[in-house]
């Protein structure tokens, strides 16, 4: 095997890796959201205090505005609109 070979591979795994942690954040998200403490939030703020007491290494890793964009996503269905 070359040593670009070698490179792409490396590569390939990197980004699988990276797919992977992105889907374990989503499900771990998404397990938090069908818990009863959750659907008692019913504000962004309290959905963003939710989220940092509860997953705050994932919290901390993912931007403050994807964060909002998600707790307007999850206020939206928790009014059922």
């Amino acid at each position: 095997m070359s040593e670009q070979d070698k490179i792409k591979e490396q590569k390939v795994l990197e980004k699988q890796a990276k797919e992977k942690e992105r889907e374990v954040m989503i499900q771990q998200v998404e397990d938090l959201t069908n818990t009863d403490d959750f659907k008692l939030c019913k504000t962004k703020g309290e959905i963003l205090l939710f989220w940092e007491k509860n997953i705050p290494d994932l919290y901390k890793t993912l931007s403050r505005t994807f964060m909002e964009t998600m707790s307007k996503k999850y206020i939206s269905i928790l009014r059922g609109s």
